[in-house]
């Protein structure tokens, strides 16, 4: 059972007498750390559009691809591996699981986008 008048400090002093609370220090380290997440977030967030091939995409990265009048296509793909016999890469479709689709190593694809 907890006992509430106990008063034992902790030997890293970050909680002090049991009363929950944080010290100075472990706040400002917790600010800090805070804000490198949201900056982080921030960058992720504003990563601009990029339009380039296939082949320059890693593994995993969710892709549109671009018609040949240069706009961007609503499907999304998901790029998986390369297929050395037909000499195309695969792409996933992130709707229907037992869609897939092969491109070739040259095809323009969009990053970048939020999805």
């Amino acid at each position: 059972m907890y006992n509430s008048n106990n008063t034992d400090n902790f030997s890293d002093g970050h909680i002090d007498d049991m009363s929950g609370e944080m010290s100075e220090e472990m706040q400002a380290n917790a600010w800090k750390d805070y804000l490198k997440r949201t900056e982080a977030a921030k960058a992720e967030d504003n990563a601009p559009e990029d339009i380039r091939p296939i082949c320059s995409v890693a593994k995993g990265d969710y892709v549109r691809r671009i018609r040949k009048n240069g706009k961007a296509m609503l499907k999304v793909y998901r790029k998986d591996v390369y297929d050395r016999s037909l000499k195309k890469y695969w792409l996933d479709d992130t709707d229907d699981i037992s869609n897939a689709i092969a491109v070739k190593p040259d095809t323009l694809v969009l990053v970048g986008f939020t999805y």
